[in-house]
Order: structure tokens, then C-alpha cells, then sequence
């Protein structure tokens, strides 16, 4: 297969760009396809980035005979250009959705019709979880299939003993991931507020890339809370070094509003880390599926409640049971599998 992987954006590091590097990795080295990534340059689109997302849809009009198919990573409105433009390319483009209820193309009433609109030029829509039909609204006429999303390859692979758990009495939370409102970095804060309030023994760890006016609020709402000694500001890890810390925590606390299918929390949970988040229809058919806890609109009460009654040593055996049934899902091999019957538009139904 020659396949083109179509989204992303490299300078704003996040979930889809680390999902279409492993992907290439994967159908490269497992299925030896010839495969290439092509970034559009779309998140966060300003006037100075345009002339970026412009020069990426030329880069694809002139590949137009380069590669039988293309694999759009479907994340905001602007990505549906590229849809349109590999169409007049003549390439078979399949669609992966990345986005969730919450965003701005899909709370719009106009956007969404438009987008659905635009979708029916797609040759088929793999979906990387079955909620995102429950969220999402697609056009009939266009045929839908189920893949896996792509996880580091040894995840879930580690024996239950070597998963370094501190025997230190306290319980070690994270928060990972592109630190901001949105993905509820400042709602673990309240968290650890509330925790630190109440007298229970923690560490906490945020670890991940902030813009400079996100970086000053954490800084400002740790010194404000006299936090210094019980939270610490990791910034951005490599996938190993982020793999390594997971390793060594207990609790992921992940209460975004915006994510769709989160990666970190399977990621957090093939390392044998108990997530808790906010009730997504994606983060929720991930802790029924695996382990975890969901909480409601009450989020910080509610997380800062069940934290406090927690028993440390059964939240360790629910995730350390958890890890290898995650790792043994999301291997490469079925992933690649799964890929490669939506591409060549065979039914599957990989995912149920």
C-alpha cells in the first residue's frame, strides 16, 4: 500500500501529531508499506499560520501521483479543505475523526452542516471508538469502519513487578498532556488545593508544554496555595520519558472537556495508572472497558471526594490488572490490521 497520512500540526505537539508518527512507524516497520506524513498545519489557525496550511495543500496537489491513498486526520473545520482537494486528486481518502462534541465545528449549527456536508466526498470514515458515533454526526451515504488508535509499541507489555510503585505512603497523581483550561490542567490544581486542605499525603506531577500565559497562572496558583512542596512542573517529556514517570504514579487525573478518544488516558493506564476523568462518552467506555472513574459538572468536588476515600492499594490492583488486557488490545499488529482493511475498504469490525 502506498498511503499518504494527511493532519496534524508539529508545532503545536499533541495526541493526533504523536498519532500519526506511530502510525507511520507501525505500517512501516509491521505492514512495510510505503507511507509518508504530510502535517496541515491547521490547529489553532491563525492569519500568520495560513500561508503554512496553504503551502501543505500545494505540496498535495503536486504528490497527486505520488500515492494511491490518502489518510486524513480529521481534527478541526480547515482539515476538510485537504478532503476536497485530495478529491480532485483522485485519491481514495479514508477519514479519521479526532474531534469531540465540544468543539467549535461541531457546537456550530452552521459548521456542523457544512462539515457533514463536506464529509460525503470521503470514501469511508474509520473511527478510532465507537462513541464517536454517539457524538458526532456523519452522512449516511458515507460506509464506516472501526480501527484502533495507536499506542506506544510496548505499552501494556511490562510485568505487574516492575511497574516502580512508591512505597512511600502517599498517593502520586499526574496531569499530562498540552497544559490549559481546556484539557482541565487548572482543575487538577483545584484538586490537589482541596487535597492539600483536607490533610491527605500526595505528590502531584504536570508534565507537558504550556504557552507562557498558562505556564504564569500555574506558577502563580501553586505560590498561592503553597503548593511548592507538593506539586511539581515537569514541562514537556520525550514518549519515553513520559512512559518511565506513568510508570510511577497511581492516579492520572484527566478532567478535559474538549477531549474526544484521549490517548494519555490509555497510555496511563498501559503503565497500570487508575484515570480519573470528566464523563465523556470516550473517556467512559475507556474506564468501563479498563478501569478508572468518572466524575460529573461537580468535577474538583467530586474527584477530590473519591481521592480522599480511596484505598490506595486496590486503585494499584485495578490498574495493574488493566495494563496487559490495554497492551494486549492496542498491539501494533491488530492495529495494522484493522488500518489496512479500512483503507482497502473491506469490512471490519475490529473495534467491537
Amino acid at each position: 500500500m502506498e498511503l499518504l497520512i494527511v493532519g496534524g500540526t508539529p508545532s503545536h505537539r499533541g495526541g493526533v501529531e504523536t498519532f500519526c508518527e506511530r502510525a507511520r512507524a507501525a505500517l512501516t516497520s509491521i505492514g512495510h508499506h510505503q507511507v509518508e506524513w504530510l502535517p496541515t498545519h491547521t490547529a489553532f489557525a491563525k492569519r500568520q499560520t495560513l500561508p503554512a496550511v496553504f503551502r501543505s495543500l500545494i505540496h498535495l496537489l503536486k504528490m497527486r501521483r505520488r500515492w494511491s491513498s490518502m489518510w486524513l486526520q480529521y481534527v478541526n473545520f480547515p482539515d476538510l479543505l485537504f478532503l476536497i482537494v485530495g478529491k480532485l486528486c483522485g485519491y481514495h481518502i479514508v477519514v479519521t475523526p479526532h474531534l469531540g462534541v465540544n468543539w467549535r465545528s461541531q457546537s456550530s449549527g452552521t459548521l456542523r452542516a457544512i462539515s457533514i456536508g463536506m464529509l460525503r466526498f470521503a470514501d469511508r470514515i474509520a473511527l478510532i471508538s465507537p462513541t464517536q458515533e454517539q457524538e458526532l454526526q456523519f452522512p449516511p451515504s458515507v460506509p464506516k469502519c472501526h480501527i484502533r488508535t495507536f499506542l506506544p509499541g510496548g505499552i501494556g507489555k511490562t510485568e505487574k513487578q516492575t511497574f516502580a510503585k512508591s512505597s512511600d505512603g502517599m498517593m502520586h497523581l499526574a496531569h499530562a498532556g498540552r497544559l490549559s483550561s481546556g484539557k482541565g490542567t487548572f482543575l487538577f490544581l483545584e484538586v490537589c488545593a482541596e487535597l492539600n486542605r483536607a490533610g491527605r499525603p500526595f505528590n502531584a506531577y504536570l508534565a507537558g508544554a504550556a504557552d507562557p500565559s498558562t505556564k504564569q497562572q500555574i506558577d502563580f496558583f501553586i505560590s498561592e496555595n503553597n503548593l511548592q512542596s507538593k506539586i511539581h512542573v515537569l514541562g514537556p517529556l520525550t514518549e519515553d520519558a513520559l512512559l518511565v514517570h506513568l510508570s510511577k504514579m497511581d492516579v492520572l487525573v484527566h478532567l478535559s472537556i474538549i477531549d474526544s478518544f484521549p490517548l494519555i488516558v490509555l497510555e496511563s493506564i498501559g503503565c497500570a495508572v487508575f484515570p480519573i476523568c470528566k464523563d465523556l462518552p470516550g473517556a467512559r467506555y475507556m474506564v468501563e472497558r479498563y478501569c478508572g472513574h468518572v466524575v460529573g459538572q461537580n468535577a474538583v468536588a467530586e474527584t477530590a471526594d473519591f481521592l480522599l476515600r480511596a484505598d490506595i492499594n486496590e486503585i494499584r490492583s485495578a490498574a495493574l490488572d488493566a495494563a496487559p488486557r490495554l497492551g494486549h488490545y492496542y498491539q501494533w499488529q491488530a492495529c495494522v490490521k484493522a488500518l489496512e482493511a479500512a483503507m482497502l475498504s473491506q469490512p471490519n469490525s475490529a473495534e467491537h
